[in-house]
C-alpha cells in the first residue's frame, strides 16, 4: 500500500449495537476493495476482525480492529468497533482517532441497546456521521419503520439519503434521492435502471424530506423552496455535502452487507461526504491548537495498546502531525521519555505490512515501544505536546478472584496486567484485608 498524504485519508469508525452487522459490512467493504476473494462470515468465524480465539469462539467482536485498503485513489483505514456495552472502552479509543463514524442500525430490531450512548459518544467528538440501516434483505425487516425510529431518537436532522427497492427477501437495490437515480445490484456491482413506476410517489415524498432539511443551510436555496421553485441537483448535492460536514444532517443509507448490496455505493458515499484526515484539528491539555499536516512537527496518540502473543506489544496511533520513519527517535510528553521506533506497521486483522514510514492522518502499529501505553502522546522532544487523552467510564461491577495454587500467582498477576494495560475500563487493586 502506498503512502498517502492527509487529504486522501478517511478515518471512519463503524460503530452500533451488537447483531447489527458491523463486521459483515467491513468484510463486504474488503471484499469490493479486491483485499479479500471471498465474503467471511461472523457466524463462520472467517472474518478479518474477528481473529482472535474469544472473537470466533463467541461470533461477537471483542476488540476494535483496523481495517485499511484503497478505493478510488483514498485510503481508507476502517475501524470495526464492538458493540456490546461491556467494550465500551474500544469504541471510546477508536472514535479519539476516527475523523467521522458510520452508524449501523439493524433493519429488523431497529437500533438496539445502548445506540444512544453510542450517539453520545461521537456528538462529545464532534463527529460527522452517515447512517447505514442493514439486513434490509431480512424477514420482518422494515427500512421506514427503522428511519421513524432514528428520527424520533436523533432527531430531525437524521433524513433518508436513499430508500430501497423491494422489500425482505426481495430487497434489490436501492434509490438516490439527490440525484433520483435508482441502482439494482448484480454480484456486488451497482447497475443503474430506471426508478419503478410504484416508487415514484414515494420517492417524491421522501426526497421532499430530504429537501427540508437541507435546504436550512442556506439562505438561498430556502428562499428558492419557500417560493416553490425548483432546486437545481447540483446546489443541492453542495449545500447537501456542507450539511453532512457541519453536523446538520444525518444522512441514511440501505443496505445488506450478507447480499452486498449497496456497499460500493457506501464506499463512494465515504469518499464524498466524509471529511479528510487534514480536515481534522487537535487540542493540548494546555489548549494548544494542532492542524493535521505533514509540514506540522511530528505528533501523535496512542488510542489503543495490545499484547500479541508472537509480535509482542502494540501500539496502534493516530498520527496528528509530520511524519514517523523507521528508527525516528520520538518523545512521550506524557510520560516525560525517550523512545525509539522500531518497525512501523500496517496492520489489517492479523495480518500486517512492514511501512518505511507514515504520514499525518494515517493510522499504524509500533510495535515494542517501550514506555507507551493508551492514551500517551508522543512527539519530538524539541517540541513537546501532550493532547488531551479519551475519558473512560468507571467500571460498574467489582469482582474479587485469587489463585488456586501459589505457582498461579504469578501466572494471574500476569494476566491481569496485560488485561490493564490493554483495556482502559479495567482496574485491578489488591486489598490485604481480605
Amino acid at each position: 500500500m502506498k503512502q498517502y498524504s492527509p487529504d486522501k485519508i478517511k478515518n471512519v469508525a463503524l460503530i452500533g449495537h451488537a447483531g447489527s452487522g458491523k463486521t459483515s459490512i467491513s468484510e463486504a467493504l474488503l471484499y469490493d476493495a479486491k483485499i479479500t476473494t471471498r465474503i467471511g462470515r461472523t457466524d463462520e468465524g472467517n472474518t478479518v476482525s474477528d481473529f482472535e480465539a474469544e472473537e470466533t469462539k463467541r461470533k461477537i467482536s471483542i476488540r476494535a480492529t483496523v481495517l485499511p485498503f484503497e478505493y478510488d485513489d483514498h485510503k481508507i483505514n476502517l475501524i470495526d468497533t464492538p458493540g456490546y456495552a461491556d467494550f465500551i472502552g474500544e469504541v471510546i479509543s477508536s472514535l479519539w482517532a476516527a475523523d467521522s463514524a458510520v452508524f449501523v442500525a439493524c433493519g429488523v430490531n431497529g437500533l438496539g441497546v445502548g445506540a444512544s450512548s453510542l450517539w453520545q459518544i461521537a456528538d462529545q467528538y464532534n463527529l460527522p456521521r452517515i447512517i447505514v440501516v442493514n439486513k434490509l434483505d431480512k424477514e420482518r425487516s422494515d427500512y421506514f419503520r427503522v428511519l421513524e425510529t432514528l428520527r424520533e431518537t436523533f432527531g430531525k436532522d437524521v433524513v433518508p439519503a436513499q430508500i430501497p427497492i423491494g422489500s425482505e427477501t426481495n430487497f434489490s437495490g436501492v434509490v438516490n434521492l439527490l440525484t433520483k437515480k435508482a441502482f439494482r445490484f448484480e454480484n456486488g456491482s451497482a447497475v443503474e435502471i430506471p426508478i419503478p413506476e410504484e416508487m415514484k410517489e414515494q420517492v417524491e415524498k421522501y426526497r421532499e424530506m430530504l429537501i427540508e432539511e437541507v435546504v436550512e443551510i442556506d439562505e438561498d436555496l430556502l428562499q428558492e423552496f419557500m417560493e416553490d421553485k425548483p432546486i437545481l441537483d447540483e446546489e443541492l448535492i453542495n449545500a447537501f455535502q456542507k450539511s453532512v460536514d457541519h453536523k446538520k444532517i444525518y444522512p441514511v443509507l440501505c443496505c445488506s452487507a450478507a447480499k452486498n448490496i449497496g456497499m460500493t455505493l457506501l464506499m463512494g458515499d465515504i469518499i464524498k461526504w466524509l471529511p479528510n484526515a487534514d480536515e481534522r484539528g487537535f487540542e493540548s491539555i494546555t489548549g494548544e491548537k494542532v492542524n493535521c499536516s505533514v509540514s506540522a512537527p511530528f505528533s501523535a496518540y496512542v488510542f489503543s495498546t495490545i499484547i500479541e502473543p508472537h509480535i509482542g506489544e502494540l501500539s496502534f496511533v493516530r498520527i496528528c502531525g509530520g511524519t514517523v520513519n523507521h528508527s525516528s527517535a520520538v518523545f512521550n510528553s506524557s510520560k516525560n521519555t525517550g523512545d525509539r521506533v522500531g518497525q512501523i506497521l500496517s496492520m489489517r486483522g492479523k495480518t500486517r505490512e512492514e511501512l518505511p514510514g507514515a504520514l499525518a492522518g494515517d493510522i499504524v502499529a509500533l510495535p515494542k515501544l517501550k514506555s507507551a501505553s493508551t492514551g500517551n502522546t508522543l512527539c519530538e522532544a524539541h517540541k513537546q505536546i501532550v493532547y488531551k487523552s479519551a475519558k473512560y467510564p468507571e467500571p460498574l461491577m467489582s469482582i474479587s478472584v485469587k489463585p488456586r495454587s501459589k505457582a498461579d500467582q504469578e501466572k494471574m498477576g500476569t494476566g491481569l496486567n496485560t488485561l490493564t494495560h490493554e483495556d482502559p475500563t479495567f482496574k485491578v487493586s489488591h486489598n490485604l484485608e481480605t
